[in-house]
């Protein structure tokens, strides 16, 4: 398969004008559009900090699916307000998607999922890695390969299953993967590029897909994941990852493009899709309640947000279309926690 890195207009090539910031009626979060949408459709977004700088990425294409194969678009933000354009990643024939970041040690990882079509119908996944560390940049991308011993109604060509978000611990990378036909377990790794499927999943019901997972500081592992025809649920282990204890159902239906952080008392900070808006709420552990903090500035086809916590201020990436006639726009929120309404820490 030959892979191409393109690295266009190499410098300082700067995002297109944005609009105006947006201040909520109290002050407590300002939301600024990133691109200027050439009815293309921008979606898919993940966001960390990392080398004293952000790092935004998204995916491009002409639709949400079943258009042009999707590209995947890099760029980088130091102290100020503008965003510079690093580089494209493309594939040939494979449809790229759902780009996450991962930070493991002094690196910088950025996992991207393709898709292969035929038609409408999905016959391939395949999966890449690409690095970027301190002082060299970023490399080309990697294969990442499951060891595809889990059984599916539906073989497919490449992967059995769609890594979604890849999180490290003690030097070891995670993964829930998932596919249509009914696989979804959690994966792990000890290089990053090899993961092994654990049967650690048993019996979840109504199609749960999408899943961010993440850990504590005390090891305890946590899972939010979508489920295409329920509620989501929030799982939590301990480091032996033999027993999932299902904590809680999440009220929101097909939670699109599901996201978390832990705060500072091990509640859950949540973001994803609710009736073709983008929220974010918050779960007690302790009392084992959700309650949904606020409803960011989007409409109809958007949410899949990154999520970054930098000193006391909440920074959430996400696509949406409510400003456009055709496709979707990338925006960044910058949300004070001191002055949001509901927030418990």
């Amino acid at each position: 398969m030959k892979k191409k890195l393109l690295s266009l207009f190499v410098g300082l090539l700067m995002c297109t004008a944005c609009t105006s910031q947006d201040y909520d009626d109290d002050d407590s979060f300002i939301t600024q559009r990133i691109t200027d949408n050439q009815d293309s459709h921008q979606g898919f977004t993940d966001l960390v900090f990392f080398d004293n700088q952000f790092f935004l990425v998204f995916r491009e294409s002409s639709s949400h699916a079943y258009g042009a194969d999707g590209t995947v678009k890099l760029y980088s933000k130091g102290n100020d307000d503008k965003w510079t354009f690093i580089r494209e990643f493309k594939v040939d024939g494979f449809d790229l998607r759902d780009p996450k970041f991962s930070i493991h040690d002094n690196n910088l990882m950025l996992y991207i999922h393709g898709t292969t079509f035929e038609g409408k119908k999905v016959v391939g996944f395949t999966d890449y890695n690409s690095s970027y560390s301190v002082g060299k940049g970023w490399n080309e991308l990697q294969d990442v390969k499951l060891d595809n011993l889990k059984s599916s109604a539906e073989k497919l060509k490449g992967n059995e299953a769609w890594p979604w978000r890849v999180t490290w611990y003690k030097n070891v990378a995670y993964s829930v993967g998932y596919n249509y036909s009914g696989i979804f377990d959690l994966y792990n790794s000890d290089n990053g590029l090899f993961f092994k499927s654990t049967n650690s999943f048993s019996n979840i019901v109504k199609m749960p897909t999408e899943a961010t997972l993440r850990v504590s500081n005390e090891g305890q592992f946590y899972v939010l994941a979508r489920r295409n025809y329920g509620s989501a649920i929030i799982g939590r282990s301990n480091t032996s990852l033999s027993d999932w204890d299902w904590l809680y159902e999440i009220p929101i239906v097909n939670f699109g493009g599901p996201n978390f952080l832990l705060t500072g008392n091990n509640n859950m900070l949540i973001s994803g899709r609710e009736n073709d808006q983008l929220v974010l709420g918050e779960y007690d552990m302790a009392e084992k309640t959700y309650n949904r903090l606020l409803t960011l500035k989007s409409g109809g086809d958007c949410g899949y947000a990154g999520m970054v916590r930098k000193e006391n201020f909440l920074w959430i990436s996400y696509y949406s279309s409510h400003e456009s006639a055709k496709g979707s726009s990338i925006y960044i929120a910058k949300i004070n926690l001191d002055k949001l309404k509901g927030y418990k820490e």
